[in-house]
């Protein structure tokens, strides 16, 4: 989430004998975190290597990307997101 820096906050995984997930983040300030659109583990993942520029329409990827940059979190741009 933006304004909490992670989606799960501590809170215990129904899938993962009630371990809990992550830790609370909330107290941190926005330049505690990186936001990026992929990364590398996003791409290695992918059973043909995708990146975001090939997944979606040209105009999309650089309204995603507008976005993530102004956002309060330190951008990170992956390969051939410009």
């Amino acid at each position: 989430m933006l304004s909490e820096g992670f989606v799960y906050q501590g809170e215990p995984s129904s899938i993962h004998d009630g371990k809990l997930r992550s830790e609370p983040s909330a107290h941190l300030p926005p330049t505690a975190f990186v936001m990026f659109l992929q990364n590398h583990d996003q791409v290695g993942n992918r059973a043909m290597g995708e990146r975001l520029r090939s997944l979606c329409s040209e105009d999309a990827l650089y309204a995603a990307t507008g976005l993530m940059l102004l956002t309060p979190q330190i951008p990170m741009l992956f390969m051939e997101e410009q």
